[in-house]
């Protein structure tokens, strides 16, 4: 035996260059360098993709590509399949929606109050928060593009208070999440 690597969670899938061994695992990837199998790198914020591939990465001859559970926007680059404006425009006309939800809501009690009755059937709003209908903070077709020779080792982190070392590019890349990828032959 050379090297035993342990692991609290299954293996999805074993991926490997020259330099790097690439263990894909749910949610998160690890990665170790070829020859001597100690620890590089390791990335805890991949996007939990149905299937078939549980945790879809391209490991290309330098780059690393896995579908990222955000978009940050500081770090977004050009290109993808989203516009600019398509995300604020949709959360503009959420936020539209729910204010008039709210006002409307204000005004019923308000008038059923000056009726002193309640209608049957009704619930009230404040016990029936929508505890089930958040939001999860999981955006799904966000792919991140990590440069392995450049990258520190540690937890790679794509956040709003890093500086995005070794980041070669973060965009979305479709509105469904990614279930597979890939590099063509040149790299890219």
């Amino acid at each position: 035996m050379v090297k035993s690597i342990q692991f609290k969670t299954p293996i999805y899938d074993l991926y490997c260059n020259k330099r790097i061994l690439v263990v894909s695992l749910q949610e998160k990837i690890a990665a170790f360098d070829s020859c001597t199998f100690m620890k590089k790198f390791f990335v805890t914020s991949c996007y939990p993709c149905p299937g078939p591939n549980l945790n879809p990465i391209a490991l290309g001859s330098r780059w690393l590509a896995y579908a990222e559970n955000k978009l940050i926007r500081c770090h977004q680059s050009r290109g993808g399949a989203c516009g600019d404006n398509a995300q604020s425009y949709t959360a503009t006309v959420i936020s539209a929606a729910k204010t008039l939800k709210t006002g409307l809501t204000m005004v019923g009690k308000v008038v059923t109050q000056l009726a002193g009755t309640v209608p049957s059937g009704v619930p009230d709003e404040e016990g029936t928060a929508h505890s089930g209908t958040r939001r999860s903070p999981h955006q799904p077709g966000v792919v991140t593009i990590i440069d392995t020779h450049t990258v520190g080792e540690g937890q790679v982190l794509v956040s709003e208070d890093s500086d995005g070392e070794g980041v070669i590019a973060h965009f979305p890349a479709h509105d469904k999440p990614i279930s597979c990828m890939a590099f063509n032959p040149s790299g890219k």
